[in-house]
């Protein structure tokens, strides 16, 4: 597998690159708590820890919503994963990750008979829509996808679903992550 800053050779002093961008936070490591910031949070920002869920699981990075409910698009980001000369239409790109949305405090499902959260992916004006269930680990992929637009270099992961805003002290965990982009010509091998 090809890695950050990989390429192919065609010849001399001429190299075509088979991979932009390769981000692997997966197995027994934390992803770096600053990696991602706050993304239109109301009443302040995400508050990012290594604190472990309920679950008996590792490795999970938690993210706290202030004290106050949510009642806009919010969530994570990740800028400039690419440059922007490296994004072009059809550039691929893959985003993979395990979630776990705390049941114990605050609140998510606000919707009369609502039981699940609709959380989005959102890179290269690409959206990828995921339902989740709090109090369970979810894994979300996904699949290899296209940039749409070139001037969209920000990996977003947000919630924006007006029953499934985050109340006030909601917290969500995320682990494994992998990021990857290629060119239009690159392999996902």
């Amino acid at each position: 597998m090809l890695t950050l800053g990989s390429s192919a050779s065609l010849g001399a002093n001429t190299a075509i690159p088979q991979s932009y961008a390769a981000v692997n936070y997966t197995g027994n490591q934390f992803m770096p708590l600053g990696y991602f910031t706050s993304y239109s949070v109301d009443g302040g920002s995400l508050t990012a820890s290594k604190t472990q869920p309920t679950i008996n699981e590792n490795y999970w990075v938690k993210f706290t919503y202030p004290n106050k409910d949510q009642v806009n698009i919010s969530g994570i980001r990740r800028d400039k994963i690419i440059s922007k000369g490296e994004a072009r239409p059809k550039t691929k790109w893959q985003v993979k990750f395990d979630i776990w949305l705390d049941s114990s405090v605050g609140g998510w499902t606000q919707g009369a008979g609502n039981t699940t959260v609709t959380m989005e992916v959102m890179f290269g004006n690409r959206y990828y829509t995921k339902e989740v269930t709090p109090g369970q680990s979810v894994s979300v992929d996904t699949g290899v996808q296209t940039i749409a637009a070139s001037e969209a270099t920000n990996l977003l992961i947000f919630f924006r679903t007006d029953n499934d805003m985050p109340e006030a002290n909601s917290a969500f965990y995320i682990k494994n992550l992998f990021i990857k982009v290629t060119p239009p010509h690159g392999s996902f091998d």
